[in-house]
């Protein structure tokens, strides 16, 4: 059997099949083994795109024809997301028509918003190309679609780091965390887990968990390094510059810093859907005062803070946003964030 939408071979049993609500491999909808495929808006949207690809020119009828399909869509879908998402298609070409005699630099600057606009809901890129180019098509007007690098994800080698063991400053627990390599740094891929029960933080006995076990703990203030023995002395906490250089590094390859370094599930707001293009692995960890899931790092501004120790900074990503916030923290001990280590690549 065939998922529909990645068009990938599915080897599993019809027993195992049956348990599938989504495709294991793309995340789409799973047609029912023996039953009627479940409505998809991916779905009907490719089958309208497959329906007027034909046409060249626009027309009051062939418009008309388009906003209808995109009506009868409007009651298949309980989700209001989705909902929405197809009101939202219906502006697009409302959008793109009213520019049809503009310069090409504003035509491109609508199309581009068009783009983004689908984008926030988590539409492949593929299928937003489709609509886009076929729209254009239908008004009779060139547009460059934005294209995507790619981005080889380059792991590093797993590194161990020691804590001390509890009540014993001499005696250590090894702990195994997997690496990546973003431009010319190494960035940890999991954040630090703190397990009280056996591991001493002599400076920062409140933690607490995470909302999904991936997330690793969320520390009350940073974890102070000098307790914990690394494989050399080039890891660090990351500093305010080592998340500023990697924002720029991201940016400057056209992605934004939450689809490059987001996980691409347990993440549910407007922002772009991550793709976790290097491996960062950055999950949600906590939620805000609105109820937005988020996780925050913790990052040293390199200066002495208010009461005679470090300086800290959290750097935060929220399902709201695409990029990077930055909050300087006054007191730590009253903030909450995980912890990342990076060094340079040598």
């Amino acid at each position: 059997m065939k998922c529909s939408s990645c068009n990938q071979e599915l080897n599993f049993p019809k027993e195992i099949l049956k348990k599938f609500t989504n495709c294991p491999l793309c995340g789409a909808p799973m047609p029912k083994v023996g039953g009627n495929a479940p409505v998809s808006i991916e779905m009907e949207l490719r089958k309208i795109v497959d329906d007027f690809g034909g046409l060249e020119i626009l027309s009051e009828e062939n418009y008309s024809r388009f906003s209808r399909a995109l009506a009868a869509i409007d009651s298949n879908f309980a989700e209001e997301r989705d909902k929405l998402l197809v009101a939202n298609i219906k502006k697009i070409p409302q959008k793109m028509y009213s520019v049809i005699e503009f310069p090409q630099k504003e035509i491109q600057q609508v199309v581009d918003s068009c783009i983004e606009e689908l984008t926030s809901f988590g539409l492949q890129k593929k299928l937003i190309d489709e609509i886009i180019s076929w729209l254009a098509q239908l008004m009779n007007f060139s547009v460059i679609l934005e294209q995507k690098p790619v981005v080889e994800k380059r792991m590093g080698k797993e590194i161990t780091i020691k804590f001390p063991k509890l009540f014993s400053k001499n005696q250590f627990i090894d702990c195994k965390i997997s690496t990546c390599l973003i431009n010319n740094s190494i960035w940890t891929t999991q954040n630090l887990i703190f397990d009280q029960d056996n591991y001493e933080n002599p400076t920062n006995t409140q933690q607490r968990s995470a909302i999904n076990p991936i997330s690793g703990t969320i520390f009350k203030g940073p974890w102070n390094v000098s307790y914990i023995n690394f494989p050399d002395n080039k890891w660090h906490l990351p500093t305010i510059e080592d998340f500023k250089g990697l924002e720029e590094y991201i940016k400057s390859l056209g992605l934004t810093i939450g689809e490059a370094l987001k996980s691409p599930k347990l993440w549910f707001g407007r922002g772009r859907k991550g793709l976790d293009s290097f491996g960062f692995a950055a999950y949600p960890a906590d939620r805000g005062a609105n109820g937005v899931t988020k996780v925050s790092f913790w990052a040293d501004r390199g200066c002495v803070g208010k009461y005679g120790d470090n300086a800290y900074s959290l750097v935060t990503l929220d399902a709201d946003s695409d990029n990077f916030q930055y909050e300087d923290i006054t007191n730590y001990k009253d903030n909450w964030g995980c912890i990342r280590f990076v060094r340079d690549a040598d």
